[in-house]
C-alpha cells in the first residue's frame, strides 16, 4: 500500500481550488483529503450540492476549469472526488470540521468510508462568507460621476464587488508568505492617480454615447472599474471593463496574464449573482443575458490631459443559455462593440 504522507503543496493548491470554485457560488459544504483504506492514494473529496442535482458531469468540467486556471498545480482531475452532500462520509466529516482551522483525523472510518487518514478543511474556505441566493440589492450604490442609472442595477454592483473583494481578501489571508509579497508588488503605481481619472472618464463617456447606463467603481474596488449596461436585441449586455490609463510619453506595462485571468472569473462570477441574487428586477433575471470583460488601454496627453489612443479589447463573455447557443452571432457583435470604443 502507497504510504506517501500528504505534503503541503496538495494542502495549498487544495485549498486554492475550493476558493475559486466558491467564487463560482459552487455550493461546497465540505472538502477534505481522504488517504482510503482500500486504495492507498490521497484523494481531494469535495461535497457539492450540483451532484445532489445529478450535475456530474458538469461539475467535473467545471473542477478541470478551476484548475487549468491555476498556474501550477500539484492536484490531477483524477485526484478529486466529488460527493453528495448527503452521504455518510460528507455527514460525518460536516460533524468534524472546524470553522476557522483545519484539522487532521486519524485512520479509522468516516461515515461508511474506510480510512486511514483524512486532512479536513475549515468551513470558512468553502461556506463562502455568504450563499448567493441570500443576497440581496439595496439601495447602497453610489455613482462617482453622479449620473443616476435604474437603481437595480447601480445597486447590483455595489453587492456584486463588496461580495467580490470579501472572497478576494479571504483568499488573500490564507495565502503562503510569498504570494502575500507578490501580490503586494504587483500593485504597484505606475501614473498619478488623476491620469487614472482622465482614462475613466473616457471609457464612461464612450459606453455613455451607446446608450448605455454606466457605473465607475470607487476606488477600483473590482478588476473592472467602469460597468455598463445596455439592451441589444432583447439581450440584457453588461460590458465589465478595466481601465488602464499611462501618459503619452510612459509605456504601458504589458497587460499580465493574471489580471486577464481575475478579469474572466469575475465575469463569471457577476453572471452568477444576475441569476441569484434577491433584488435583480424579474424581468432581467428571466431575459437573456450577456456579461462581456475587457481591457482597456488609454494614453493621456500630459500637457493637454486630453485622451491621445484608447484600444478597447474584449477578453471574455459569459451568457445564458439562449445568448450562448447563437455564439456565431454574439461573438461578432462583441467584437464590433469594442471596436466602437475605440479611438
Amino acid at each position: 500500500m502507497d504510504q506517501a504522507p500528504l505534503v503541503s503543496d496538495q494542502i495549498e493548491h487544495g485549498r486554492e481550488l475550493i476558493l475559486r470554485l466558491a467564487k463560482r457560488n459552487a455550493g461546497i459544504t465540505a472538502a477534505f483529503w481522504a488517504k482510503m483504506s482500500d486504495g492507498g492514494r490521497w484523494l481531494l473529496c469535495i461535497a457539492w450540492n450540483a451532484i445532489d442535482e445529478g450535475a456530474i458531469s458538469k461539475s467535473y468540467r467545471t473542477v478541470q476549469e478551476a484548475l487549468g486556471k491555476m498556474h501550477y498545480s500539484a492536484i490531477s482531475l483524477s485526484e478529486v472526488k466529488l460527493l453528495a452532500t448527503n452521504e455518510p462520509v460528507t455527514v460525518a466529516v460536516r460533524g468534524l470540521q472546524r470553522a476557522e482551522s483545519d484539522v487532521r483525523v486519524p485512520g479509522d472510518r468516516l461515515g461508511d468510508a474506510g480510512i486511514d487518514e483524512a486532512y479536513i478543511y475549515a468551513r470558512k474556505y468553502h461556506d463562502i462568507l455568504f450563499s448567493p441566493d441570500q443576497l440581496e440589492v439595496q439601495s447602497v450604490g453610489v455613482n462617482r460621476n453622479g449620473a443616476s442609472p435604474s437603481s437595480w442595477f447601480a445597486d447590483f454592483v455595489e453587492l456584486a464587488v463588496d461580495a467580490f473583494n470579501r472572497l478576494d481578501e479571504h483568499g488573500f489571508k490564507e495565502a503562503p508568505f510569498q504570494k502575500k509579497v507578490d501580490t503586494i508588488l504587483a500593485q504597484k503605481i505606475v501614473v498619478p492617480t488623476f491620469i487614472g481619472d482622465v482614462g475613466e472618464r473616457f471609457v464612461w463617456q464612450q459606453l455613455s454615447k451607446l446608450g448605455y447606463q454606466v457605473i465607475r467603481t470607487r476606488g477600483s474596488r473590482s478588476p473592472a472599474n467602469v460597468w455598463g449596461c445596455g439592451k441589444q436585441d432583447g439581450v440584457t449586455h453588461l460590458p465589465l471593463i478595466q481601465v488602464r490609463a499611462t501618459r503619452k510619453d510612459h509605456p504601458a506595462d504589458a497587460y499580465a496574464f493574471e489580471d486577464a485571468e481575475k478579469l474572466d472569473e469575475f465575469g463569471i462570477f457577476v453572471a452568477d449573482l444576475i441569476v441569484n441574487a434577491k433584488g435583480v428586477p424579474q424581468e432581467i433575471r428571466d431575459s437573456p443575458f450577456l456579461i462581456s470583460v475587457g481591457r482597456a488601454e488609454v494614453v493621456v496627453d500630459w500637457l493637454t490631459m486630453n485622451v491621445a489612443e484608447c484600444e478597447v479589447v474584449c477578453l471574455g463573455s459569459v451568457g445564458s443559455r439562449d445568448v450562448s447557443v447563437d455564439w456565431a452571432k454574439w461573438g461578432g457583435w462583441l467584437d464590433e462593440y469594442y471596436k466602437s470604443l475605440n479611438q
